[in-house]
């Protein structure tokens, strides 16, 4: 492997390190405030613009994660309350990928929506929602790796040229079960 191929891995390694820290802003006074996150809230509660001003979810947010991932899903959409069915289906995503990978739920909205965004600094277009499918699929074909290391994987696939479902059948291919079965 030539060393300009790691440039991208360690930049999207030290890209998704940064979703378990908690973001905290310094106003002038030197005062520390979360702007950006949700304090704790009843979920059901939870009002659109919130969502919309959410940019990173804070250690307290993984009940609304699933409704986060909704609202950031398609950004050219703007919705005037958060599409139930969507996010459902995000929901059972989370539910399966934060039991597999023992991890919070918004730290896999929070690497999910990283990994997108990144992408998209390539031109490379991906949902939220395809994303999330695809790592289940992968995971259900038990590849070794946390959430993080199938985010880096997914993103070194895509930069070299790798379409979503032939990153993803890649990622398949190198999973404990079908090397068992060689």
């Amino acid at each position: 492997m030539k060393p300009i191929d790691l440039l991208p891995l360690i930049f999207c390694m030290i890209l998704l390190q940064g979703c378990q820290k908690n973001e905290v802003n310094t106003d002038v006074a030197g005062n520390e405030s979360n702007t950006g996150q949700v304090m704790q809230m009843n979920p059901d509660e939870i009002d659109i613009e919130t969502l919309y001003s959410t940019t990173f979810l804070a250690p307290q947010d993984s009940k609304i994660a699933a409704k986060w991932l909704a609202i950031q899903d398609n950004k050219a959409v703007v919705y005037d309350t958060v599409p139930t069915v969507l996010a459902e289906q995000f929901e059972q995503h989370l539910d399966y990928l934060s039991s597999q990978f023992k991890e919070d739920k918004r730290i896999i909205a929070n690497r999910v929506v990283q990994t997108r965004d990144l992408l998209q600094k390539f031109n490379i277009q991906v949902t939220l929602l395809a994303l999330l499918e695809g790592m289940t699929t992968v995971r259900k074909s038990h590849l070794v790796g946390n959430f993080g290391d199938y985010c880096q994987f997914y993103i070194n696939l895509r930069q070299h040229q790798h379409n979503h479902a032939q990153a993803i059948k890649k990622m398949q291919s190198l999973s404990i079960t079908n090397e068992s079965q060689s």
